[in-house]
């Protein structure tokens, strides 16, 4: 019943943190990858209220995402921290990290609470510390990035450790994801709230 959502939002997470570039031009932008999750977002609404919130977040993502289409031409690394570092391009990915941290929020609590009404309590405890996590390592992200901004050229290998943390706590999220989608995919639990 609801397992297309959960397919949905895991690829669209997989496409939004796995870049797939040709020279200095991102093929399948994170954009992308947001939309495919809002997508899943709005199957899963009906099946949880958090869903329905997790949306909000995920279309902002969609549209602050747009500037990882290009990369500057001198940019060794994975692109998520690096590229044009100019202020306004630090902000917006501080910004994004807000957002995914919503996101994901979002998501695992709604994924928290379907196993706890279906007694699932290994899953829901993943959940619970995947979001935990999550949080924390973002908050190491937030305060890290104007850090490499302000010391760009000194800090690089920070750059390539902040970019691993921020890949691994992604796909910790796709795997509840995927778990989920498998384990809770065709529960009738409805708890939405129009």
């Amino acid at each position: 019943m609801y397992r297309e959502g959960y397919k949905k939002l895991f690829l669209g997470m997989a496409l939004a943190t796995f870049d797939f570039n040709r020279g200095n031009i991102n093929f399948i932008p994170d954009s992308i990858g947001y939309i495919l999750v809002v997508i899943g977002l709005s199957i899963l609404a009906s099946q949880h209220e958090f869903f329905k919130k997790a949306k909000m977040p995920a279309t902002f993502l969609a549209v602050l995402s747009i500037i990882d289409v290009y990369h500057a031409p001198n940019s060794q690394y994975i692109n998520l921290f690096t590229g044009l570092m100019s202020p306004v391009a630090t902000v917006m990915r501080l910004c994004i990290i807000v957002l995914n941290v919503m996101l994901v929020y979002y998501v695992c609590k709604a994924i928290i609470e379907i196993c706890e009404f279906e007694g699932r309590s290994v899953l829901k405890d993943r959940a619970d510390s995947v979001v935990k996590f999550y949080v924390a390592a973002s908050v190491v992200l937030f305060v890290m990035l104007p850090v490499s901004y302000m010391a760009q050229n000194m800090y690089k290998g920070v750059i390539v450790i902040m970019t691993i943390l921020a890949i691994g706590i992604n796909v910790m999220f796709m795997v509840i994801v995927n778990k989920a989608g498998n384990s809770i995919g065709n529960c009738a639990f409805n708890k939405s709230k129009s």
